[in-house]
């Protein structure tokens, strides 16, 4: 991939929105597709899609990827058709606002493995309240389609994303409303947006299904969101996805893990040890361990075992996340954690975490001493 441009992801912006902009585009980027990649890019009303996908393309565009955007506006239906249960109806809103169909035949269909990859970005006019004819186009292999909108995870749209991302910000904080002096709660027709919103809410639960949650509610200081939580009990479960994609790498770390747990050789359940998983939209998206060293010949000594993070996780600080929750609970229960890898990735991970080589030792590659 081409050198991502910082001063394309988003001039002018804060630095901690352009290191997340180029997190997400590489993230992206590292994504392969038989011929062109979906990602939607979904959030209440005013939570910033619009103009978030518009710095994504240009990050992406500028390290040399063919970019369509498109956004779900363009798909509405005509207002006959969106008011027919009433101009302030939330449920109206939520069912009635866009022809589906005609969005995935023209557009999401032909992107789609094994479709035509001819395509048209829009149907119709909603201010004109008139069909538009706009041109067909063909998408050049390994395009990316970067589209916007609301209700993006409904049931009918959610297999159409390789990748999705869902805006998290809270619907009476969204960015159109705060410019404007905020929502008016009696008022009507905002009660179709924000009981229409939380329907779909309730229905669907987008952060649930989105590969990337963001919260996007400081456009100055976007974040991933991804929790990181102690595993109790056993790990298959919940890392049956991780072992299987770790196995396709020719990586044995997580079917070993799992082995070890239920043959009662290894679960993590001895002083100060522990397993860690990174949650991201509902799944388990990486793995790490903190274990007695058994290789040590003194006493407190802990160990970083088995951290993995899955492919479509990977540059967005997911890996580190999990060790800094490993070195934090090492501490006070520990004198010094070891690890041993050969991993290029790893290793300057490691290192930037404060981890220093040990070339001495068979056993390790890398220490740190706790305080």
């Amino acid at each position: 991939m081409a050198e991502l441009s910082k001063a394309a992801i988003a001039a002018g912006a804060s630095a901690a929105r352009r290191a997340l902009l180029e997190r997400v585009a590489r993230s992206v980027s590292a994504r392969t597709a038989p011929d062109v990649l979906r990602v939607g890019i979904d959030g209440v009303d005013g939570a910033g899609k619009t103009t978030f996908a518009d710095e994504l393309a240009a990050a992406l565009t500028s390290a040399g990827r063919p970019v369509i955007r498109s956004g779900v506006d363009g798909f509405h239906h005509p207002r006959a058709i969106r008011y027919r249960r009433g101009r302030e109806s939330p449920e109206g809103f939520l069912r009635d606002s866009y022809d589906y169909a005609t969005l995935a035949a023209v557009l999401l269909e032909p992107l789609s493995p094994g479709g035509s990859r001819r395509y048209r970005r829009q149907v119709f006019d909603v201010e004109a309240d008139r069909a538009v004819h706009a041109p067909e186009e063909r998408a050049q292999p390994g395009a990316i389609l970067l589209f916007d909108g609301i209700f993006l995870h409904r049931p009918e749209l959610r297999a159409f994303w390789d990748v999705s991302i869902f805006l998290r910000v809270e619907w009476a904080r969204n960015h159109r409303a705060r410019a404007s002096g905020g929502v008016n709660p009696p008022d009507e027709h905002q009660r179709r947006y924000a009981e229409g919103q939380a329907l779909y809410f309730h229905e669907c639960r987008p952060w649930e299904h989105a590969t990337l949650v963001i919260d996007n509610d400081d456009l100055a200081a976007p974040f991933l969101v991804h929790r990181i939580e102690r595993l109790v009990g056993s790990p298959a479960g919940v890392l049956d996805a991780l072992v299987r994609e770790s196995e396709k790498e020719g990586l044995r770390l997580l079917r070993r893990l799992v082995s070890e747990w239920s043959s009662g050789a290894e679960r993590f359940e001895g002083p100060g040890e522990a397993l860690f998983a990174a949650w991201q939209a509902g799944r388990a998206v990486g793995v790490c361990g903190l274990a007695l060293d058994a290789y040590a010949r003194a006493p407190g000594i802990g160990r970083v075992r088995h951290l993995y993070v899955g492919q479509a996780a990977r540059r967005l600080g997911v890996g580190a996340a999990l060790v800094r929750e490993v070195i934090k609970a090492a501490r006070g229960a520990f004198h010094m954690l070891r690890l041993r890898t050969r991993n290029p990735s790893a290793v300057t991970l490691y290192e930037g975490l404060g981890f220093r080589p040990a070339p001495e030792a068979a056993d390790v590659t890398h220490v740190m001493e706790l305080a």
